[in-house]
């Protein structure tokens, strides 16, 4: 339910983001010192908005939450020339 989305979101935008640091001699996992973008917040939650309408579809479940982006993302403002 919207509930459970809402909790997962929160959790995730808590979290640190980890990485892959490649050595000479190994490849080792490593916590990167920054927070999951809100970009990839929202292709997460538009995966699970995806499963959720494909079993919706196949009969799993009866009824599809309304799940929404975060809105919190970077946006650009982007101007035309006449050129």
């Amino acid at each position: 339910d919207k509930e459970v989305v809402a909790k997962y979101a929160e959790k995730r935008r808590a979290a640190r983001r980890t990485g892959v640091k490649r050595g000479k001699d190994a490849v080792t996992h490593t916590v990167i010192d920054r927070s999951v973008t809100t970009t990839a917040l929202n292709h997460e939650i538009g995966t699970i908005r995806r499963v959720l309408n494909m079993a919706e579809e196949w009969g799993v479940i009866e009824h599809v939450p309304k799940i929404r982006l975060s809105g919190s993302g970077k946006q650009t403002e982007r101007i035309l020339s006449h050129e």
